[in-house]
């Protein structure tokens, strides 16, 4: 069910991966020049598909290419040339001379067609304009000042206005490649061409927000060729197509026990909220039954609230609790209080140790203080921290999680052996694979509209529900994508804010329902 033919244009490559599979190309007879030939047409191409897309046929406005001293500016020669040759009126800023023999060449060949392509004004018009962003590729490493800060903001500025359309190369120039961190300034782009395969900082929260809708153009040599043991670690998109492999078939014989049965606990005093939305989650998954446990004193509120739900008090000596059940969450409204510790040791010395667990909210906080999360075998826990969760877990800083997300998730992973779900724009799911390996997938799905509370209740639900029937990292990343699938449904035809968390688990039957779809499509 798994086994799906690895589709490289789902890999997320660093900076030095490219550099290398370029230069591994290079040397073995492929022209560098063709190479950036190749790029820059189909990065041109692109545009023009694009512009027609968003403004029709009809459409006749000048371009202005940035282009920068390396072979990001190279790549924007070739890309004012094509468009040139189009009938487009294009014409190219340099923000410094070329300082490669290839970016040279193609500056020379674009004055051989068009003399007059070379503008000398500074700064550029940008007003009622089409500005590519060639200026600075993935290998930027300083921030941007002066001359070349202040041009990227002067674009930026235009297109905030929304008098330009904004297209950067390969990654929005002062966006680092790897990280998605923006080196002082950087591009705000409506559409980012990479070139071969996507770069992992334009799938960050920062970087996303710059790289606006992100496509990969061939360059015109086969992605096979990538290195094997790079495409293996690479970490990898999500896409609905790969996903929709992961879903489990259900039985035309099964029952509510098959499709397993979650033990939420939870719900403090003051917060069954969140673990009714737990219970929610984990039914509009796919779980067959839902018991909530809470402490004791929570436990007669609870009950007058439950319909589909079953409950059951906590009592941290009770081993029957866990009678039954495949999957354990814990967390959601659990609460900090002088009794929550205690409860959350018995419960991680009473469940499984083989048997899937999901740690989720105030668990991560108590989690930091156990030593039983190292007892159980690798893979078979779930942790789905935010940014400060995370933060938390490895000693650091909220802000060096989110200058390197990619690096957080692999040590979170390495520290815990633990499948890792770093919630944000596109979630990040880390899991341990065989001997010391470390995989990582993408989500292609969510929104900001998912910023409200409960929705991690939701998620925490619904990867429990789907750990009945999947290994863990599956069932990650498939909840990952239903509960982002869902919200994206729902902005579609409401809009951007007031999504509540009930109405998100309610509308993940009809996110799996769309999945099994495609699923089907597919055989």
């Amino acid at each position: 069910m798994n086994n799906v033919p690895l589709r490289h244009e789902l890999l997320l490559l660093t900076a030095a991966e490219v550099r290398a599979f370029d230069d591994a190309r290079i040397a073995a007879g492929t022209p560098s020049l063709l190479l950036m030939e190749n790029a820059g047409r189909a990065a041109a191409d692109a545009v023009v598909a694009d512009l027609a897309a968003h403004y029709g046929c009809n459409i006749r406005k000048k371009i202005i290419v940035l282009t920068g001293a390396g072979n990001n500016g190279g790549d924007g020669y070739v890309v004012a040339r094509r468009l040139r040759t189009l009938g487009w009126d294009a014409t190219v800023f340099a923000l410094a001379p070329p300082a490669t023999p290839e970016a040279a060449t193609m500056k020379q060949a674009l004055v051989a067609i068009a003399p007059d392509a070379l503008v000398v004004r500074d700064p550029p018009d940008f007003e009622d304009a089409i500005v590519v962003d060639a200026l600075f590729g993935v290998g930027l490493t300083r921030p941007l000042v002066d001359h070349a800060a202040a041009l990227v903001s002067a674009a930026n500025l235009a297109r905030q206005r929304g008098a330009a359309r904004v297209y950067s190369l390969d990654i929005p120039s002062g966006i680092d490649g790897d990280t998605g961190e923006v080196r002082g300034v950087a591009i705000v782009a409506d559409v980012t061409i990479a070139f071969a395969f996507a770069k992992r900082g334009a799938y960050t929260p920062r970087g996303a927000a710059h790289a606006g809708r992100r496509m990969v153009v061939d360059i015109g040599v086969p992605c096979s060729l990538l290195d094997p043991a790079v495409a293996a670690m690479a970490p990898r998109l999500d896409d609905a197509q790969t996903v929709a492999a992961l879903l489990p078939a259900r039985s035309p014989e099964a029952h509510k026990y098959a499709a397993g049965h979650v033990l939420v606990v939870g719900g403090a005093v003051g917060k069954s909220g969140a673990l009714l939305l737990a219970g929610d989650g984990a039914f509009g998954a796919g779980a067959g039954l839902v018991t909530l446990a809470c402490p004791p004193e929570a436990h007669a509120a609870l009950e007058v609230r439950v319909k589909e739900t079953m409950t059951a008090p906590l009592e941290a000596e009770d081993g029957t609790l866990f009678a039954k059940k495949k999957v354990c969450v814990i967390g959601p409204g659990f609460g900090l209080c002088s009794d929550a510790e205690r409860r959350f040791e018995a419960l991680l010395a009473g469940w499984p140790l083989a048997a899937p667990l999901v740690l989720d909210a105030d668990a991560l906080t108590l989690l930091g203080a156990s030593s039983r999360l190292s007892r159980r075998p690798r893979g078979t826990t779930i942790l789905t921290p935010h940014s400060a969760e995370a933060a938390r877990l490895l000693g650091c800083s909220v802000a060096a999680i989110d200058a390197d997300r990619y690096g957080a998730v692999e040590k979170l992973v390495a520290k815990t052996g633990a499948v890792v779900v770093l919630k944000g724009a596109h979630t990040l799911v880390g899991a341990p694979t065989a001997g010391s390996g470390i995989s990582v997938h993408v989500a292609t799905t969510g929104n900001p509209a998912l910023a409200v509370g409960g929705s991690g209740d939701v998620l925490a639900g619904a990867i429990g529900a789907l750990a009945c029937v999947l290994p863990p990292r599956d069932a990650a990343r498939l909840g990952v994508y239903l509960h982002g699938a869902a919200a994206d449904a729902w902005v579609a035809e409401h809009g951007s804010v007031g999504l509540r968390a009930s109405v998100l688990a309610d509308a993940l039957p009809r996110a799996r329902g769309a999945l099994e779809a495609i699923g089907a499509g597919g055989r």
